[in-house]
């Protein structure tokens, strides 16, 4: 009918709110080259039924880590968390570039897709190097070193 009004009742679609970062902790702190940290992340999720995934970042903005590309990620959610769980943990194998005090960060993103506003800091953890034993033949005298020690063995 030209000229008539149609009126469509319902509900409508609230816009998605983002995730909010709430804690992010690491374990153990310190760990050599070859070993893992476990991050354990919390965050409140705003919007009913939204999956959510945690992001551990190597820089306060997060550079290429969120739920497109994770290059600049320490590790991250390996699926999708439903509420009412929102914490999850993961885990980073020390590689020897890594070595020194290492800062991280929370970013958490959802499933439509919406990220974070903000990165929440969650200090550093250290890297050292490796502490496997290694034996050296200088000289005709056997090293062992480990660590900051050495043992001269003839």
């Amino acid at each position: 009918n030209s000229g008539s009004a149609y009126f469509i009742s319902g509900t409508s679609a609230s816009a998605n709110v983002a995730p909010t970062p709430a804690s992010v902790s690491v374990s153990p702190q310190g760990v050599n080259v070859g070993s893992s940290v476990t991050f354990t992340g919390t965050w409140t999720e705003p919007n009913g039924g939204d999956l959510d995934k945690m992001y551990i970042c190597k820089d306060s903005a997060c550079t290429n880590c969120d739920n497109t590309t994770q290059t600049g990620c320490w590790c991250y959610s390996s699926a999708y968390n439903t509420e009412p769980d929102v914490t999850d943990t993961c885990t980073y194998t020390a590689l020897t570039a890594d070595i020194g005090n290492r800062n991280f960060w929370l970013s958490v993103c959802d499933d439509q897709p919406s990220c974070s506003s903000y990165a929440l800091f969650g200090r550093s953890f250290t890297v050292g190097p490796n502490s496997n034993p290694i034996l050296k033949l200088v000289g005709g005298i056997i090293l062992w070193l480990k660590g900051f020690l050495s043992l001269i063995i003839r």
